[in-house]
């Protein structure tokens, strides 16, 4: 089947061409097994102008049309948040593989009803947490896994700037899902014991447009997230702490996306025998540990790309997406305790996973 990039391949029908639709157009067009076979908005003039550069594609203001379509594979949904749940639903319902923008959903009831949708009709659910097929993302994962930092001691990420002010989701919904899911990918999927979490509003009443969410592991690792809308500089900063060394990871500087630092805190006991170099009455003493920092070469390719094509090889052989649907059941579920922290003021909330 000819596609509109000359190519054949699975027929992506995509619903959604506003934000960040008209990427994901792009990227699985491109793909050597896929075509976009038709886009769906309810905006006309969004369609209009989707119409010269994939003149292959059907082009629809009819969801249930394009879902219900016998041509179509897999269904993309780059809708508002708020409309993720009922269109996957459709689309899952129809038998069609999907694939979800974040969150999955804004109940974590709702992505259990997805999971086992998925499961019944033998299709492939994939959440777009796109950071998890980052090259630098990844390759902090395997110094973690491979002990090179020691233990994890915290996570600390910041993702702020100005705007994109959003209606229908507040900032943390909105941002700290990206955040959440990496932490979770670098920390091989343990769940967090407790969450606290603030939002303060300023531009809406009861929509947060800053907020900060803190997680706390069994293992004692602990994950800082702060998320704004309302910063002049956009910042995408997460710093891994180790007990042996640590990582910046800057995702706006391309030649120096991490940062490996030998440093750190040693306590030294007073039977050690340097310590009588060191100041002090107390059992312990503290000493600053300063060796080199590494830049790494990360090959980097567009994760969206690595993540588009990683939905398409799940589908042709059956496997299993890195991002599936329990990792968005995880990520809304951290992101409902963390609601339920800021009604009680940044109350630490248990956490179990339903």
């Amino acid at each position: 089947m000819s596609g509109t990039n000359g190519h054949t391949g699975l027929n992506i029908s995509v619903l959604g061409a506003g934000y960040w639709g008209p990427n994901l157009i792009r990227v699985f067009d491109q793909l050597p097994g896929a075509r976009v076979h038709a886009i769906c908005d309810r905006d006309q003039g969004r369609l209009d102008a989707m119409r010269t550069d994939y003149k292959g594609a059907s082009l629809s203001i009819d969801a249930d049309e394009v879902i219900d379509n016998d041509e179509t594979d897999a269904v993309i949904i780059a809708l508002p948040a708020s409309q993720h749940y009922e269109y996957a639903r459709r689309a899952l319902g129809a038998g069609k593989h999907c694939f979800v923008e974040k969150p999955l959903a804004l109940k974590s009831a709702e992505c259990r009803e997805l999971i086992e949708l998925a499961d019944q009709r033998g299709v492939t659910l994939m959440v777009g947490h796109t950071f998890e097929y980052n090259a630098a993302v990844q390759r902090i994962k395997s110094e973690i896994e491979q002990g090179n930092l020691g233990d994890i001691l915290q996570i600390i990420s910041q993702r702020l700037n100005l705007g994109q002010v959003r209606q229908d989701v507040d900032a943390i919904w909105n941002l700290a899902p990206h955040d959440i899911s990496i932490a979770l990918f670098w920390l091989d999927g343990q769940t967090p014991e407790w969450i606290s979490a603030q939002g303060f509003s300023h531009l809406q009443e009861k929509v947060a447009d800053m907020g900060t969410i803190t997680l706390g592991f069994g293992s004692g690792t602990i994950v800082h997230i702060i998320v704004s809308w309302l910063s002049p500089d956009k910042i995408r900063k997460s710093y891994v702490i180790g007990s042996d060394k640590m990582i910046v990871y800057d995702d706006t500087i391309a030649d120096r996306m991490i940062q490996i630092y030998d440093k750190g805190i040693d306590k030294v006991a007073r039977d050690d025998a340097n310590w009588s170099e060191h100041n002090g009455f107390g059992e312990f003493q503290f000493r600053l540990r300063s060796g080199d920092v590494i830049v790494p070469r990360v090959d980097m390719r567009e994760p969206l790309r690595v993540e588009a094509e990683h939905f398409v090889d799940c589908i042709t052989y059956g496997s299993r997406p890195i991002s599936d649907g329990e990792s968005g059941f995880r990520v809304t579920r951290i992101l409902e305790a963390a609601e339920q922290s800021m009604t009680k003021n940044g109350t630490r909330v248990r956490f179990a996973v339903a």
